[in-house]
């Protein structure tokens, strides 16, 4: 008996992996930021290269792609003249790279694309919540055994502590009471584990119903500990949008929904017993990034406001 190898469905794995390292994964750190976006640029080009005499990239590249370069050209041209040359060469480079890696991973295999999305995140999303419980209830230095063996990340030592880590582990000490670990920041965290929700809720991912309610629990578990408060802002635009949009329900659906709704508060009530309890909740992660000291709202107090504007 041999064992095959789907070198095609390893790329678009690794390729999905290595553009969320974009979403703030403190990897990037170890990795070097100016060499993860010339990365970014060379899988990129290097898989046009590859799939140019396809007829899926002809396709693409005739009826979307020529279009979406010049929109993109004609909008960078137009930032550079009114910011009087503020959009410089290097952040130019950087999203045409990031383009591209995401226009490649998707050409691989397209009908599968959002199935492996769902996958990825959710295995990271598994390996962060370990990881917070751990160090929640036990302390910084319940992984020590680990993190001793690995390198310490560039930049990544703080008042809290160092930061270890390479590529899938990574123990973050930024801090500790909250899941931002793999990603260096709980607010940017929360934008890829919303991303999965949305495929999940939204999309035909392929997923088995067994799967769907496995990466439901692990994605909302994650992102509620998280306490990030542009992720709980973007639940509850999902949770609105969805009620909205499935009025004729069919059966699977109405599992699902009665799954995710369960799963829900289950995740909010274990939450409130993690956070000390509701005072703390409304008060840390909510008061706190929405009112201002005279109780006004007030959405510049944290940096939930950049993320929304």
């Amino acid at each position: 008996m041999s064992l095959k190898i789907n070198k095609t469905q390893i790329m678009q794995y690794f390729l999905i992996y290595w553009m969320l390292l974009d979403a703030g994964a403190a990897a990037i750190s170890y990795i070097g930021t100016n060499t993860y976006f010339l990365s970014l640029l060379l899988f990129g080009a290097g898989g046009c290269f590859l799939y140019r005499g396809t007829e899926r990239f002809k396709e693409i590249f005739k009826y979307r792609i020529q279009l979406f370069c010049l929109v993109l050209f004609s909008l960078y041209l137009v930032t550079y003249l009114i910011t009087f040359g503020g959009l410089n060469y290097t952040i130019i480079l950087q999203n045409i790279g990031r383009i591209m890696i995401v226009f490649f991973a998707i050409m691989i295999d397209r009908e599968d694309f959002t199935t492996k999305f769902v996958r990825v995140v959710t295995f990271l999303a598994l390996i962060s919540l370990v990881i917070f419980i751990g160090y929640f209830s036990f302390g910084t230095g319940f992984w020590s055994f680990i993190t001793a063996n690995l390198p310490i990340t560039r930049g990544g030592t703080t008042s809290l502590g160092p930061q270890y880590g390479s590529f899938l582990l990574v123990f973050n000490y930024f801090d500790p009471t909250r899941n931002a670990y793999i990603f260096g920041e709980p607010g940017e965290y929360q934008l890829v584990l919303s991303t999965a929700l949305f495929l999940i809720l939204f999309l035909d991912t392929k997923l088995t119903e067994k799967n769907k309610k496995f990466s439901l629990i692990i994605l909302l578990s994650t992102l509620i500990t998280t306490q990030s408060t542009t992720g709980y802002f973007n639940l509850i635009v999902l949770l609105v949008c969805f009620f909205l949009r499935k009025t004729n329900t069919s059966e699977s659906d109405r599992k699902l929904i009665k799954h995710f709704l369960f799963v829900l508060i289950i995740v909010i009530a274990i939450g409130l017993v993690f956070f000390d309890g509701w005072d703390y909740f409304i008060n840390k992660v909510l008061a706190e990034k929405t009112l201002d000291e005279s109780g006004n709202i007030d959405f510049t107090q944290g940096t939930a406001s950049a993320r929304w504007n």
